[in-house]
């Protein structure tokens, strides 16, 4: 979300012609304000916002309000900044060892269900049951996973 609106906002200022944000004027000023209000104001703050907003823009900010108040709804990330796959996943998994981990994570896919699972156990039975089908030439769909 905040991608996205720093994506908009750059384009309004490119739009505008000016070379930074403090260079804005005019409606564009007001534009990039009002997208602000929509991520940070609160609800006295964002209905003041409204009043002043332009015609046929309100309810394009309540969307965008709307989209804010779900994005604060999503998880954390699990991994901390900095920290590599291989920590992530020695944290997360403390005290369990290998073939519990597999154990653990054949169970999930013979589920045959989507299972929440941060730490993903799942992989670890497939990466194996994947080597051995290819090391056995073994004909089939593989997929690469996207980067």
């Amino acid at each position: 979300m905040a991608i996205g609106q720093y994506d908009l906002m750059a384009d309004i200022v490119r739009t505008a012609g000016a070379d930074r944000i403090e260079d804005v004027t005019g409606p564009y000023r007001t534009f990039l304000h009002l997208i602000a209000v929509t991520a940070v104001a609160d609800v006295a703050g964002f209905a003041a916002a409204m009043a002043q907003a332009p015609a046929g823009m309100a309810e394009q900010l309540r969307s965008v309000r709307a989209g804010w108040a779900t994005a604060r709804l999503a998880p954390m990330p699990r991994a901390l900044p900095g920290e590599s796959g291989k920590i992530l996943l020695a944290r997360l998994n403390r005290g369990m060892t290998v073939s519990a981990a597999y154990a653990l994570g054949l169970a999930q896919l013979r589920s045959g269900s989507f299972v929440d699972n941060a730490t993903q156990h799942f992989l670890l039975p497939y990466a194996v049951q994947r080597y051995r089908a290819v090391a056995a030439k073994t004909s089939g769909f593989w997929q690469t996973a996207p980067e």
